[in-house]
């Protein structure tokens, strides 16, 4: 559950509120930011693994994080060596570069016992509900990026993923109803809670885009690109994970 705004009015001013809780073992810090600006309204965030994370979902005693930051910025599929162009690769979720990444050299960033709290989680590859290319097989991962109807569903819906408004739409536009939320900066360093990059990024979501050489993602105002850009060129990435609290 994301902890938010009811009413989401608008905050002008850049406004800083943060409680800090103890959470008692583990090692987590947790705490509810207010801010103004660039996001508004309220969520919870919860430090795990020197990382800060907002948290879109409870389940018992488990939660979905999403890292607060871009923490690194890469390739979908990395161009074949040699090559200057490579965008006739095709690729799945099941095959990328990212998701290999992700469950190899950032997942063994973490200690052994924070591993041990980082669940596998049954990850469903759906096709572009747009242009219906092929999402393949499902997959089973520590840590994964969000989906096209995982972010309507924890970001705020407009409908319009589900009721495409014409043929030559491309991309989902809430006029900042709920582009704000998903709005990412690039971490300056992912220890240090409140440095950023100046200016916001756009960041993958793991869904293929229009075809199968490309793949979705969030554009740096918060719009989401249902078509997306070619899987070779680099875009930021903000890991989701599972996580036993």
């Amino acid at each position: 559950m994301i902890i938010e705004s009811q009413k989401r009015k608008p905050i002008k001013s850049i406004i800083v509120v943060v409680v800090v809780l103890a959470l008692v073992g583990g090692g987590i810090g947790l705490y509810f930011a207010l801010r103004g600006g660039d996001i508004k309204g309220t969520y919870e965030l919860i430090e795990f693994g020197g990382i800060e994370w907002r948290v879109l979902e409870r389940q018992g005693d488990k939660a979905l994080l999403l890292s607060e930051w871009i923490i690194d910025r890469r390739a979908y599929l990395e161009k074949e060596e040699g090559k200057e162009e490579d965008e006739e690769r095709e690729t799945t979720w099941e095959h990328s570069d990212i998701r290999h990444w992700l469950n190899n050299d950032f997942y063994n960033r973490f200690s052994a016992e924070d591993k041990g709290r980082i669940a596998e989680t049954h990850v469903t590859n759906s096709d572009n509900p747009w242009f219906h290319t092929l999402g393949g097989n499902n997959t089973i991962d520590q840590v994964f990026l969000l989906s096209l109807e995982e972010m309507v569903q924890y970001f705020g819906d407009s409908g319009q993923l589900e009721n495409r408004p014409s043929e030559t739409t491309y991309s989902i536009s809430d006029l900042f109803r709920y582009d704000d939320a998903r709005v990412a900066y690039e971490a300056i360093t992912p220890r240090w809670r409140w440095m950023r990059s100046g200016t916001p990024k756009e960041w993958w979501l793991r869904s293929p885009g229009g075809n199968q050489f490309g793949a979705a993602q969030i554009f740096a105002i918060g719009e989401i690109h249902v078509y997306g850009i070619s899987c070779s060129k680099h875009a930021g990435i903000r890991p989701a994970m599972w996580v036993a609290l």
